[in-house]
């Protein structure tokens, strides 16, 4: 028996296709990716009617995976799932997809159920927990303002925003207009050095100069970008956006 035709919700992960991982192996279903709400959290206060939402926030997700397996004997079974369980192992988060769903999330292997011992054509489980539970789109690259997006209820997740300066100045001026969110480093600049903010560093050509970070009047870690969203430059005018927009 050889299955070849990719089942509808085909799975590549961490860069391999599992479905031809190893002969008469198919992904059959997925569980988990429907719809998702944050985790409230609510106090009661003696005397007042009904709660007060304390904290809100979207939990982890786990994605359940089921798969089919043939095997001609015991040994080829064994043989099949030892090599199934190598290609899930990771010691990060991986990306990986599903054919039916366009973009790409981010988990690594969290638990397996297999499939039943005494027959050799049979369905099993594995699950991959999301610490992150967003799809995100494939990187996109604009100049200097985000699209307009059809999921705009959350921020973009920032892959890096670069920009080569066009003056000398005592300090950079990343900022947001639509929002006031800005970030500002107190690092001197001269005209032609690429500037380069990855989302969690900040560069200036090959030296990282997060440590001149402004934390006092800085939105560094409150620096979301939205749909349309426009960045701009104290000593920049082309500026690139390289972006995911994510949903849920």
């Amino acid at each position: 028996m050889i299955i070849e035709k990719l089942s509808r919700c085909a799975l590549t992960y961490n860069g391999k296709l599992m479905d031809k991982i190893v002969d008469d192996f198919m992904i059959t279903n997925v569980e988990g990716r429907g719809l998702f709400a944050p985790k409230n959290e609510y106090i009661s206060i003696n005397g007042r009617d009904g709660d007060i939402l304390k904290d809100s926030s979207y939990p982890s997700r786990d994605i359940k995976v089921q798969f089919y397996l043939y095997a001609r004997n015991n040994e080829t079974w064994l043989e099949k799932m030892k090599i199934i369980t190598m290609a899930l192992q990771s010691d990060e988060d991986v990306e990986f997809s599903f054919k039916d769903e366009p973009g790409v999330r981010f988990g690594r292997l969290a638990g397996f159920d297999n499939p039943d011992y005494d027959s050799n054509s049979a369905i099993g489980y594995f699950t991959i927990h999301c610490s992150d539970p967003f799809l995100y789109s494939d990187v996109i690259e604009v100049n200097n303002r985000i699209d307009n997006l059809r999921y705009d209820y959350y921020p973009v997740k920032i892959e890096s925003i670069e920009f080569k300066a066009n003056k000398s100045s005592n300090k950079i001026r990343i900022y947001n207009p639509n929002s006031g969110k800005k970030i500002i480093v107190n690092k001197s600049v001269s005209s032609g050095d690429r500037i380069i903010f990855d989302g969690q560093n900040i560069w200036i050509n090959s030296q990282n100069v997060l440590r001149y970070l402004d934390y006092v009047t800085s939105d560094y870690f409150d620096f979301d970008l939205y749909s349309e969203d426009k960045v701009l430059a104290n000593v920049g005018d082309d500026i690139r956006i390289r972006y995911r927009y994510k949903s849920l």
